[in-house]
């Protein structure tokens, strides 16, 4: 059976109810409220090897990042007009870049261009 994430976090600390405190097991240290976020955070600041040795044990892994949606307002022809500056200031290793790719082609499918629509306004 797999044992979530919050329940190791919690092992590392003691809850005092008459101060509403949490307090760390290894360093002592008390925060307010019962927090599984700061508690971890506390944990992967001062002690993260003895954390990331219990969750192994324990077999967990951290969930998976939420993925956001977001909205930007631009027209193809002013998105057109960015890149161009884009593709003539930056180094070509940065435009070739996974990250800058990974970016850019969420930014086209938004748009619904490819990426060759811009690099063809670049070379006329």
């Amino acid at each position: 059976m797999k044992i979530k994430n919050n329940f190791i976090v919690r092992n590392f600390f003691v809850f005092h109810p008459t101060k509403n405190e949490e307090e760390c097991k290894i360093c002592r240290n008390s925060f307010k409220g019962s927090y599984t976020t700061t508690m971890k955070r506390h944990l992967l600041q001062y002690h993260e090897a003895a954390y990331l040795s219990e969750m192994e044990k324990n077999k967990v892994t951290e969930p998976a990042e939420k993925k956001r949606k977001f909205e930007i307002t631009i027209s193809r022809s002013e998105m057109k007009e960015v890149y161009k500056q884009i593709i003539t200031n930056v180094p070509a290793e940065i435009l070739e870049s996974a990250p800058f790719k990974t970016l850019s082609e969420q930014i086209f499918a938004g748009l619904e261009m490819k990426p060759e629509d811009v690099l063809n306004v670049q070379e006329s």
